[in-house]
């Protein structure tokens, strides 16, 4: 794939995403808003790490977040946007996609966690309410696992650069969408 075409078109910027919070300076009412990028590096790097090579970062990605507490629980609300190049399943072709999720996570300290949930070592039956569930410790949150997580799942497995692409020939490899071959139909 020639993601290099397409990457020149985004500007690389290197602002830093703060991902971790002390509860403490969450207000027991009201709650803490904010917004945030992650550089393409950043994506870049995670991506790396976790061995996704599927998808690259095409721009930086935007985090905005609310955060409120009720006593030690935390409650994250926010979206992550931004923009991965893929390759389309159909022509081969890197496009951009652009993502748009939605994050949504309560946080516990976590021993109340693991009270919880215990040591791991009997089957529970999961609420619909665990499955938002996480934990933090030293009154720090480090929302960072759960934003990489929803731009990971937001990759689409069959990514298709328009709903009109038609594909390569299966015979000589030509791109439909920009020319025609000499096959037999």
């Amino acid at each position: 794939m020639n993601f290099k075409k397409i990457r020149q078109d985004f500007p690389i910027l290197n602002q830093k995403f703060e991902m971790l919070f002390n509860i403490k300076l969450i207000p027991a009412t009201g709650s803490l808003t904010g917004c945030s990028y992650l550089s393409v590096e950043e994506i870049k790097a995670e991506f790396e790490r976790r061995g996704i090579e599927d998808a690259k970062p095409g721009a930086r990605a935007q985090v905005t977040y609310e955060l409120s507490r009720s006593d030690t629980t935390v409650l994250l609300k926010g979206r992550v946007k931004g923009a991965l190049i893929v390759e389309c399943a159909r022509c081969l072709e890197p496009f951009v996609f652009h993502f748009d999720t939605e994050l949504y996570q309560l946080y516990i300290p976590e021993t109340k966690y693991r009270q919880r949930f215990g040591g791991g070592e009997e089957e529970l039956e999961l609420t619909r309410e665990d499955l938002v569930l996480s934990y933090y410790s030293d009154d720090e949150i480090d929302i960072s696992p759960l934003v990489y997580e929803e731009i990971i799942l937001s990759i689409p497995m069959k990514p298709i650069c328009r709903g009109d692409c038609k594909g390569l020939c299966p015979r000589c490899g030509t791109n439909l969408n920009t020319g025609t071959c000499l096959c037999q139909k």
